[in-house]
């Protein structure tokens, strides 16, 4: 704990969880900050799930309200699987 923390990289995670609860409360680029907290609810588990099984549930229950809202994005996300993707062409599920 003691890198995370002189290193800065905490800063620099704390930063970037302000800046995406404030766009998720603004409701403005909800599936960019959908996807971001993706990315940090990762970390967060493996972190729990590695070092501090004890604080495991917290993560559980926040890992499943991310679901319900991407749940009710997923339209956003479908073409992030799309195999064959060419620049310049729109998808046509999303407005």
């Amino acid at each position: 704990m003691t890198v995370f923390m002189t290193s800065h990289y905490g800063m620099m995670v704390f930063g970037v969880q302000v800046i995406v609860g404030a766009l998720l409360l603004a409701n403005q680029y909800v599936p960019l900050a959908l996807a971001v907290v993706a990315a940090l609810l990762a970390n967060i588990l493996t972190f729990h799930a590695t070092m501090m099984p004890q604080g495991f549930p917290i993560p559980i229950v926040v890992t499943i309200l991310w679901a319900v809202l991407a749940w009710n994005y997923r339209a956003y996300f479908a073409s992030l699987f799309v195999r064959n993707a060419h620049p310049g062409q729109r998808h046509a599920d999303v407005p």
